[in-house]
């Protein structure tokens, strides 16, 4: 094996190992570019039958903060809802995350992309099928934020309100909202969560 491939394999695992979730970010604008990297990157991930059933929706301007009032507005009342005393609180604080967050990236299904393949496939198996490959793609668009000196986080909030996230972002009633992602240049202060070690997590069966 030679030393140009040890060095690639080395930096790939380094990559994988040390990427971790962040919540708070400078307040810089990321370069085009380096979004469009982000945005490529999601599209490489593996999807059923290469259907690629996803939408990638970059929010910006009037609809950041719209779509952080429909978040927070939500969340607010599932709060207020399990008569948490600190719903105020806590809504106010994922408003905050929304808009100061430097990158917004939505991924949602597109429901009108999924086939099954054979007659006794189920339109249920492909409509999971095509989340997992949604989250392939969200877990390849942070590996690439990692890698470009970027940092995110992956929140699942427009999963519980996808009614209203469709009609602040003028979507098609095709198109599924799942997770969002907040990306930018991360704060140095930040100190990373631990993780289970991977034998702790996995069973040898021979």
């Amino acid at each position: 094996m030679s030393q140009a491939y040890l060095s690639v394999e080395e930096d790939c695992l380094e990559l994988i190992y040390t990427r971790r979730s962040v919540r708070r970010f400078e307040l810089r604008t990321i370069p085009e570019e380096l979004v469009d990297k982000i945005l490529e990157a999601g599209a490489r991930a593996p999807s059923p039958h290469n259907t690629q059933p996803w939408s990638f929706v970059v929010v910006s301007g009037t609809s950041k903060r719209k779509l952080g009032d429909s978040l927070r507005d939500s969340y607010l009342e599932e709060l207020r809802k399990n008569g948490d005393p600190d719903a105020e609180v806590k809504a106010r604080r994922a408003w905050k995350r929304t808009v100061n967050a430097p990158l917004l990236i939505l991924l949602s299904l597109d429901r009108r992309l999924l086939k099954p393949r054979s007659p006794g496939r189920k339109m249920f198996e492909e409509w999971i099928m095509g989340i997992q490959s949604l989250a392939a793609a969200a877990e390849n668009m942070l590996l690439a934020a990692h890698f470009l000196g970027l940092a995110g986080c992956w929140r699942a909030a427009p999963l519980f309100c996808q009614d209203r996230v469709r009609k602040v972002l003028r979507l098609d009633e095709d198109i599924e909202p799942q997770i969002l992602l907040e990306i930018g240049y991360p704060e140095s202060s930040q100190l990373p969560r631990r993780k289970k070690r991977w034998d702790e997590l996995s069973l040898w069966k021979r």
